[in-house]
């Protein structure tokens, strides 16, 4: 039902002949309700706060269906970064440099691969893990998950990036 209104010419007069006779409504702001205009600003704190899942995490506000195509794999892997022989503070730079130039380039999803840690020192994921926490600390990551199987799996992750 979207019918368009017409003004008469009549109702048009009427209302051109009265507009400089009006006057503003006094201000009383007792009765006006005012809403709040305090805003988050972004902070470390605002970055941090995320909800945790099976070897992973999703940021609030991301919608848990994108959570859920990201752990089945359905989204397409627009880049991927290979970690292997690295050590710590190495792969933190390529990690860093690697999300930069994809939240540049628009990206969405992406891979790491950071291996399972076979080759280490004490056989344990030492980059897995740091990983982890570098991903959180990083606003530029909306959502992280291990990938599936036949992608890397334990050795891989999945990322979803914010646009």
């Amino acid at each position: 039902m979207n019918k368009k209104s017409t003004v008469s010419d009549e109702d048009k007069k009427l209302f051109l002949d009265n507009w400089d006779k009006t006057t503003p409504p006094l201000k009383d702001d007792s009765d006006v309700h005012q809403p709040s205009r305090k805003r988050l600003k972004p902070t470390t704190n605002n970055i941090a706060q995320y909800t945790e899942i099976a070897g992973g995490f999703y940021r609030a506000g991301l919608q848990i269906n994108n959570v859920e195509k990201l752990k089945r794999g359905k989204f397409k892997i627009e880049a991927e970064l290979e970690l292997h022989g690295l050590n710590v503070n190495d792969a933190r730079q390529k990690v860093e440099e690697f999300l930069r130039e994809c939240v540049a380039n628009d990206y969405r999803c992406v891979k790491i691969i950071h291996g399972k840690g076979l080759h280490s020192a004490d056989n344990r994921p030492v980059i897995k893990h740091e990983l982890k926490q570098w991903l959180q600390q990083n606003g530029m990551v909306l959502a992280y998950c291990p990938a599936l199987g036949n992608a890397g799996g334990a050795g891989a992750s999945y990322l979803y990036l914010k646009r």
